[in-house]
């Protein structure tokens, strides 16, 4: 048997699922961890070690990570409403349990740390983001995602060249049953909007793309230490999106415009409204959700395609087609 042994959190969700599955495909042995009560049939049907518990607690950690020698971390708070306090156990606390088992482990080689473009603040809209720009730029009062994902990187740093660190964009795809089933529950209801003009082209990936730079971040010796962007080139505008969406559910395209000022104005005056009436459900609109359809192009992959020989293999409107195949099989009252 391999001594190699790739460990991969947050595996029951979208991402760590595709992961699982290339690493498979590719003939690697996989342990995964899955909280208590989470849908765990998809990893039961694959060949794994699973583990059952919750990164919060040190001695599930420790054991966790015990014999592996890659690790890909991509269990995360990644929803855009709670407290403060939500955002840092689930990111920074399971972030740096995390890394104290890797510290302690005697197999341990490399962990791979699933971030977010969001550690960058809001960078201005023509602005060229490397890996190299600022962070936290124009911060946002109440972001508190972007502020726990820049904690949890500085947390991952302790692991010196044993860690990378990936930055992708917002991600979809099949076994995600949020992303798109949220816009076409929206259009389905007539609370769909365009923001602006429609024509900006959108910063989406789909998740099989982000699983395959995950990989080569954890195997490859360039990326010791190293950080890289993960972004979509764009192929597809925020309209083009909506209308094929439009299109599968049946139902006639959605025509309001709302500016973009104003749909910022609105996202913030419905969280503000949620945290001083103490409402935990997501409002219809965030600023969060808002910046995933107008986020810009002008993220750089360069150093991935590079140092690591990665591309963007599935345009953003294939990647769309194809999760809407998959979603008519597990979720056709969408349509």
């Amino acid at each position: 048997m391999s001594p190699t042994l790739y460990a991969v959190t947050g595996a029951t969700g979208g991402l760590g699922s595709h992961i699982v599955e290339q690493l498979l495909s590719q003939g690697k042995r996989v342990r995964c961890l899955a909280r208590l009560g989470s849908d765990t049939g998809f990893l039961e049907s694959m060949d794994v070690e699973l583990f059952t518990g919750d990164l919060l607690e040190r001695l599930v950690v420790d054991l966790f990570v015990d014999g592996a020698t890659h690790v890909i971390h991509c269990a995360a708070k990644t929803d855009n409403w709670g407290p403060w306090l939500d955002y840092q156990r689930g990111n920074c606390d399971t972030t740096r349990h995390l890394v104290q088992a890797c510290q302690k482990s005697a197999t341990f080689k490399r962990l791979v740390h699933l971030s977010s473009v969001s550690v960058y603040g809001h960078p201005e809209p023509n602005q060229w983001i490397d890996e190299e720009a600022e962070l936290g730029q124009h911060p946002w009062t109440g972001d508190h995602y972007g502020r726990s994902k820049i904690e949890a990187e500085q947390i991952v740093r302790a692991l010196g060249t044993r860690a990378a660190i990936i930055r992708p964009t917002s991600f979809f795809g099949e076994r995600d049953r949020a992303f798109l089933p949220r816009i076409m529950r929206s259009i389905r209801n007539g609370g769909m909007w365009i923001f602006g003009r429609g024509d900006n082209l959108l910063n989406l990936l789909h998740v099989s793309d982000v699983a395959t730079m995950s990989i080569m971040a954890v195997e490859a010796d360039a990326a010791a230490g190293q950080t890289y962007n993960c972004c979509a080139n764009g192929d597809l505008t925020q309209q083009e999106l909506i209308q094929i969406l439009c299109e599968a559910m049946q139902l006639p395209p959605v025509k309001r415009h709302l500016p973009i000022q104003i749909a910022h104005r609105a996202a913030l005056a419905m969280e503000v409204t949620g945290k001083v009436l103490g409402r935990k459900r997501t409002p219809k609109l965030t600023r969060h959700a808002l910046s995933v359809f107008l986020r810009p192009t002008n993220f750089s992959t360069q150093k991935a395609e590079r140092q690591l020989g990665w591309q963007q293999t599935i345009s953003t409107r294939v990647g769309t087609e194809r999760t809407i195949q998959w979603l008519r099989g597990v979720q056709p009252e969408l349509f």
